[in-house]
């Protein structure tokens, strides 16, 4: 998931233990299955060649794994910056109109 608790669709999975990594692609609805023996793993997230989780995990039995990583929303971003620009435009609408009546 995202920072904001979205799944991630399109990213990477490496799973290590002892130097030796294995990688798995993350699903259409952000899930991804590994089979490995019991251990302590270091589990990496990659989206887009940035590592956006690193956790260590041991696993001893059958375990599921919700991580949070530190990916932005893109949708959170843009409403953010149409905000601002509306904010903006709006001053900038209000001052022309002002100098106009002044006039």
């Amino acid at each position: 998931m995202n920072n904001i608790g979205m799944n991630i669709d399109i990213a990477t999975i490496v799973i290590s233990r002892n130097n030796k990594d294995s990688k798995v692609n993350i699903d259409k609805n952000g899930k991804s299955v590994f089979t490995v023996p019991p251990g302590v793993y270091n589990l990496k997230i990659i989206v887009d060649d940035e590592t956006v989780a690193i956790q260590e995990l041991e696993i001893r039995s059958d375990k599921t794994l919700d991580i949070l990583t530190k990916q932005g929303s893109f949708i959170h971003t843009f409403v953010f910056l149409i905000a601002i620009f509306s904010v903006v435009g709006i001053f900038v609408f209000m001052f022309l109109k002002r100098k106009i009546n002044l006039v």
